[in-house]
């Protein structure tokens, strides 16, 4: 079944009618709010047996809107796991190493104010090339009640 052009137009639109609502309440979340529920996650996701017998872990790095990954990374070159980040090229994506707290203090931001190596940086380990990855984690603003990330 193929869906036709106005009804593809009207989908569009509703999702970034959406967007525009969830970010209006996302603006409302109080700082105080948004540090307990980043703790919260940090706490559960800490606890969890895939967590910990992970060795290789992808981690996004957070926006201002989305829980606070910091600590979670802290966490992660604590207990010695080998840290991969997203670089973003056009329109492809590598899974980088990430080496330490200061290796990431030094990430230069992107026009998206995210931080993320450069990208005449080539000299990181791509884990999508060079063993995989045990654990991906990914924050997002969104998400369905099935826990998928709503695009």
């Amino acid at each position: 079944m193929r869906i036709s052009k106005v009804a593809m137009d009207g989908i569009k639109l509703a999702k970034r009618a959406f967007r525009n609502e969830v970010q209006d309440v996302i603006n409302r979340i109080s700082n105080e709010e948004k540090a307990r529920q980043s703790n919260a996650v940090y706490n559960k996701l800490i606890a969890l047996p895939e967590f910990k017998s992970s060795k290789r872990v992808s981690i996004y790095l957070s926006t201002d809107n989305e829980i606070n990954t910091i600590p979670i990374l802290e966490h992660l070159f604590k207990f010695n796991k080998q840290v991969f980040v997203p670089k973003y090229e056009g329109k492809s994506m590598m899974m980088v190493k990430l080496y330490t707290m200061n290796d990431y203090d030094k990430l230069p931001l992107t026009k998206w104010n995210i931080k993320q190596p450069a990208t005449d940086d080539t000299t990181r380990e791509d884990a999508l090339k060079t063993g995989g990855l045990d654990l991906i984690i990914l924050p997002g603003v969104a998400f369905t009640k099935t826990g998928k990330l709503y695009q």
